[in-house]
């Protein structure tokens, strides 16, 4: 590619597959080896700018491969971006399966951010059975997350997969307490969340609405139905102290 530096990871048993990163020649870059041993294909680059740095690790998990998350040296201001092909509800699939699990966990520890909106098209569109998709994800961490807007852009070629851009507007460290929301659903009550969202949308006539707004007041009444469920769990918490002091209180 004229005019750029290669940083990649050929895969060595076979004649296809693999991670490229092309970095302007007018950036200073470094690559970062990343020992994922027969696993995911994974290439880490450091961009130089002034006084700051910029970390991308490039990662591709082909079905057949087990995920190598934890090779990665997650610090400050760092990128990780690639097809994971892994599911969870967190990036548009309907259900979570072993691999979104294990991605979520590793984002929890490792505290990044996932860069994804509902609203967002999918990244996947296949040919040949039709589907679409987002195993496309890009994490980062908070303090050039908060700086970041990503875009799925138009299909190329004759690629399945969308490209994705993602735009940094400027590198700034942010206060710790500005941590994007993220929903928590392990912790979820969903006997609640069901009564409270069923409540909600029996309300709504799909049938006078095209497919858009009905969808749209669909996730309305689940985001509702959601803060609601926070809301009412937080008072919860709150009356217990309050019970324990009271009782405390009492004793004394």
């Amino acid at each position: 590619m004229k005019g750029y530096q290669t940083f990649k990871q050929d895969r060595q048993d076979g004649p296809k597959g693999g991670v490229i990163t092309l970095v302007k020649n007018d950036i200073t870059a470094s690559g970062i080896k990343v020992n994922a041993g027969d696993r995911a294909e994974m290439i880490g680059t450091e961009l130089y700018f002034k006084d700051k740095s910029i970390t991308i690790y490039n990662c591709y998990c082909p079905p057949g491969k087990e995920h190598a998350l934890h090779a990665m040296n997650i610090g400050n201001q760092c990128f990780v971006v690639g097809d994971f092909n892994s599911h969870s509800p967190s990036w548009g699939y309907e259900n979570q399966d072993a691999r979104g699990e294990e991605v979520e966990d590793w984002q929890t520890n490792m505290s990044l951010l996932l860069l994804y909106s509902p609203e967002d098209p999918p990244t996947f569109y296949s040919r040949s059975w039709m589907p679409t998709s987002t195993p496309d994800l890009a994490f980062a961490t908070e303090d050039i997350a908060l700086n970041t807007t990503r875009q799925v852009m138009d299909q190329l070629g004759g690629s399945d997969h969308k490209p994705v851009l993602l735009r940094v507007e400027m590198i700034t460290a942010r206060n710790a307490t500005s941590t994007l929301p993220r929903w928590n659903y392990k912790k979820a009550n969903w006997d609640h969340f069901t009564a409270l969202t069923d409540k909600l949308a029996v309300s709504i006539n799909a049938r006078s609405k095209n497919t858009n707004q009905g969808a749209k007041a669909i996730t309305e009444a689940i985001i509702k139905s959601a803060k609601k469920l926070y809301l009412d769990e937080q008072e919860k918490t709150i009356d217990l102290i309050g019970q324990k002091n009271w009782k405390n209180l009492k004793l004394k």
